[in-house]
Protein backbone atom coordinates (compact mmCIF):
# COMPACT_ATOMS: atom_id res chain seq x y z
CA UNK A 1 0.00 0.00 0.00
CA UNK A 2 1.28 3.46 -0.87
CA UNK A 3 0.89 6.66 1.23
CA UNK A 4 -1.27 9.23 0.08
CA UNK A 5 0.29 12.26 -0.88
CA UNK A 6 -0.02 14.95 1.66
CA UNK A 7 0.06 18.86 0.13
CA UNK A 8 0.85 21.90 2.73
CA UNK A 9 -1.96 24.46 2.56
CA UNK A 10 0.24 26.51 -0.02
CA UNK A 11 1.04 23.09 -2.13
CA UNK A 12 -2.97 22.62 -2.20
CA UNK A 13 -3.77 26.92 -2.94
CA UNK A 14 -1.24 26.03 -5.32
CA UNK A 15 -2.48 23.22 -7.13
CA UNK A 16 -6.52 24.24 -7.31
CA UNK A 17 -5.08 27.97 -8.54
CA UNK A 18 -6.64 29.78 -5.59
CA UNK A 19 -4.55 31.84 -1.98
CA UNK A 20 -4.07 30.00 1.03
CA UNK A 21 -5.44 32.56 2.92
CA UNK A 22 -8.61 31.08 0.67
CA UNK A 23 -8.29 27.67 2.31
CA UNK A 24 -7.65 28.57 5.85
CA UNK A 25 -10.80 30.81 5.41
CA UNK A 26 -12.65 28.16 3.95
CA UNK A 27 -12.04 25.24 6.77
CA UNK A 28 -12.81 27.77 9.29
CA UNK A 29 -16.30 28.56 7.49
CA UNK A 30 -16.87 25.22 5.93
CA UNK A 31 -17.89 26.92 2.75
CA UNK A 32 -16.47 24.17 0.52
CA UNK A 33 -15.75 21.07 2.49
CA UNK A 34 -12.42 20.21 0.78
CA UNK A 35 -11.73 17.28 3.17
CA UNK A 36 -8.08 17.87 5.51
CA UNK A 37 -6.39 16.10 8.10
CA UNK A 38 -4.82 18.47 11.34
CA UNK A 39 -1.39 16.44 12.60
CA UNK A 40 -0.56 19.06 15.23
CA UNK A 41 -0.75 22.26 14.77
CA UNK A 42 0.06 21.77 10.79
CA UNK A 43 -3.17 20.93 7.91
CA UNK A 44 -2.54 18.39 5.48
CA UNK A 45 -4.93 17.83 2.61
CA UNK A 46 -4.20 14.81 0.14
CA UNK A 47 -4.01 14.90 -3.25
CA UNK A 48 -6.32 12.70 -4.20
CA UNK A 49 -9.10 14.53 -2.14
CA UNK A 50 -8.21 17.69 -3.67
CA UNK A 51 -8.72 16.43 -7.31
CA UNK A 52 -11.58 14.76 -6.42
CA UNK A 53 -13.12 17.62 -5.24
CA UNK A 54 -11.74 19.81 -8.02
CA UNK A 55 -13.49 17.18 -10.43
CA UNK A 56 -16.38 17.27 -8.38
CA UNK A 57 -16.57 21.06 -9.07
CA UNK A 58 -16.82 20.84 -13.16
CA UNK A 59 -19.61 22.17 -14.83
CA UNK A 60 -20.16 22.59 -18.37
CA UNK A 61 -21.78 25.08 -19.91
CA UNK A 62 -25.76 25.28 -19.59
CA UNK A 63 -25.40 22.96 -17.15
CA UNK A 64 -27.25 23.86 -13.30
CA UNK A 65 -24.66 24.61 -10.88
Amino acid sequence: MTAPKLLSTPEAAKLLGVSAALLSNDRTTGRHSIPYFKVGKSVRYREEDVLNWLESRRRCTGEAA
